[in-house]
């Protein structure tokens, strides 16, 4: 779980990053709307992931309390 949650916000950061520089210089060099269609793009695509990966988790049941 603890290697999870490190990935996880490794991957936020470096996200983070990549927004914060090689987006904007798209966005200045070649034109907002590809900027914001990059942004776009990468949403749906982890929207996509996220569902398709749910059905893998799967759901147990509770147990009684004893």
């Amino acid at each position: 779980m603890a290697t999870f949650f490190n990935v996880f916000y490794l991957i936020i950061n470096i996200g983070t990053l990549l927004a914060v520089t090689v987006l904007v210089y798209i966005q200045d060099k070649v034109g907002r709307s590809w900027g914001y269609g990059i942004c776009s793009g990468f949403m749906l695509l982890a929207a996509f992931v996220f569902v398709s990966g749910t059905k893998s988790i799967g759901t147990r049941r509770p147990r009684e309390a004893l």
